[in-house]
């Protein structure tokens, strides 16, 4: 069994008792060294040092011995050996059952802290990686300072508001591609998408239909002055005198030629009568130059009237363009080019759509990932809880509550998720009990942390711990001498009297 003996340490020149499982209880009158004795034994099992801690006045070197550890106090302190048995930290069942703080949350935190050192679980930065897919994405999401503090609810509160801040973060993203995501389907409200909207087969449509209109407006134009010269010819024909046929003048010009070579012989025939052969001939040269005027006059006009007659035969051949079918070919025209601008239209809203489904896609990415952070926020104090979990046949885990606040909660006949403060003060101290006392385990207690717990506390707590092997070590203030006994529940006390 475990050993503990003090010499010339503070009040005590020497102290020797043996642990066996349950309570060990310290006795003596007041100032004996009762409250040194326990801080020693704490700081050679956990290494908690006091300023009580000096050697005795007088004294060259002070020792102090627990199961075989020794610790040398002079000058300085110098530790020799190792212990079998092993201790807790920081651990107060006291603080743990009802830790001196106003508020549920902050009694809770300090709990959480406690059970995690008790689980021997340092909260490390791999033990979140896997929320948030391995190391690399961890570190790109939570500062390295999230890190600086030995306090685990601290640490996880700050990987938790890392993660969120992430996620909101990643939200805002969302919403962004969300809006980006509207305004592109805007574009498309009133566009009729089955219209057609090739491009180069609408400019093809457009020019034809420039150039048909082109050809139409040309071919108006030319009926038009067709028919203006076939008026203007059948005026001009309706000026011109009667006149005579080419035939005639022919006839009448080979007549005075006649004429003109009867003269002439008359002129050799009658050289006497050459006064009178001279007037006839100075008449028949003036008839056939008259006639020969006729001719050329009777050609003009005769070509004349082909020409005219040629340009009323053209206007009455011509087919018509009216001005109704310009204006359509100049419809035609419009509705080529509205048909293009539809089409630009629709392939603007395809290309809006498109647009759209991609910052819809990235929003359902952003979505996607802000879920993922947000479970990874909450699986943070799942993490802490599954450290406390290793303490073994612990209730006790650790859960957001309705205002995302820590808390400890344990599974009770009333509950799945009981909060831990809820319960009793024996409740609660029976589930501490529970964790603290396992086999082979010392655990000092202060006399004040152990005076206020009720006769029948004390005795579970001794129970408890001679049931699992555990040391629990307190003081209780008697008269004389430091000395130290196993303690002896209220009952078996009554029962010894009577």
């Amino acid at each position: 069994m475990p050993r503990v003996a003090i010499e010339n340490i503070g009040p005590i020149e020497h102290a020797q008792f043996d642990l066996v499982p349950g309570v060990t209880v310290i006795e003596g009158a007041p100032g004996v060294g009762k409250s040194t004795a326990l801080e020693t034994i704490n700081f050679v099992v956990n290494g908690q040092k006091s300023s009580r801690i000096t050697k005795r006045d007088g004294a060259s070197r002070g020792l102090a011995e627990v199961d075989g550890k020794v610790v040398r106090v002079s000058k300085t302190m110098r530790s020799e050996g190792e212990l079998s048995i092993e201790g807790l930290g920081d651990f107060s069942i006291a603080s743990l059952h009802n830790p001196p703080f106003k508020t549920a949350e902050t009694r809770d935190a300090h709990r959480i802290k406690a059970l995690a050192v008790i689980a021997g679980a340092a909260i490390k930065p791999e033990s979140f990686y896997h929320l948030l897919g391995g190391k690399a994405d961890f570190r790109d999401i939570v500062p390295s300072r999230a890190f600086e503090t030995d306090d685990p609810v601290e640490m996880t509160s700050r990987i938790k508001g890392a993660i969120e801040e992430e996620c909101r973060r990643v939200e805002k993203l969302e919403r962004t591609e969300q809006e980006r995501a509207q305004a592109q389907l805007e574009l498309v409200e009133g566009v009729d998408l089955d219209t057609v909207y090739n491009e180069a087969s609408l400019q093809r449509g457009l020019e034809d239909a420039i150039r048909e209109h082109s050809r139409t407006k040309e071919k108006r134009e030319t009926w038009l002055k067709t028919q203006k010269a076939a008026e203007q010819a059948r005026a001009r024909l309706a000026e011109l005198p009667p006149g005579k046929s080419v035939a005639e003048a022919e006839e009448t010009h080979r007549a005075a030629c006649k004429v003109q070579l009867d003269a002439q012989e008359l002129v050799d025939d009658l050289a006497g009568k050459l006064r009178d052969a001279k007037h006839a001939l100075t008449l028949a040269e003036n008839k056939a130059l008259a006639a020969y005027e006729m001719l050329s006059v009777a050609k003009s006009e005769v070509s004349l009237r082909g020409e005219l007659d040629a340009a009323i035969e053209a206007a009455s051949g011509a087919t018509e363009t009216t001005e109704d079918e310009v204006d359509d070919a100049s419809q035609s025209v419009g509705d080529a080019r509205n048909a293009v601008k539809a089409g630009m239209q629709v392939r603007q809203a395809i290309e809006a759509q498109e647009k759209a489904q991609t910052h819809l896609d990235k929003a359902k990415e952003h979505r996607d990932h802000a879920e993922k952070l947000r479970i990874a926020a909450a699986g943070t104090f799942d993490v802490l809880s599954e450290s406390i979990a290793k303490i073994e046949d612990c209730p006790l885990r650790v859960r957001l509550d309705e205002e995302n606040v820590p808390q400890l909660v344990c599974a009770t006949d009333r509950s799945e998720h009981e909060p831990f403060e809820s319960l009793s003060d024996g409740e609660r101290l029976d589930v501490i009990m529970g964790i603290a006392t396992r086999h082979n385990r010392l655990i000092p207690m202060s006399q004040a942390q152990f005076g206020e717990l009720a006769p029948s506390l004390r005795t579970k707590l001794h129970e408890l711990a001679q049931k699992h092997g555990a040391y629990i070590i307190t003081a209780q203030a008697t008269d004389g001498e430091l000395r130290g006994r196993l303690y002896e529940p209220e009952a078996l006390k009554a029962t010894a009297a009577e």
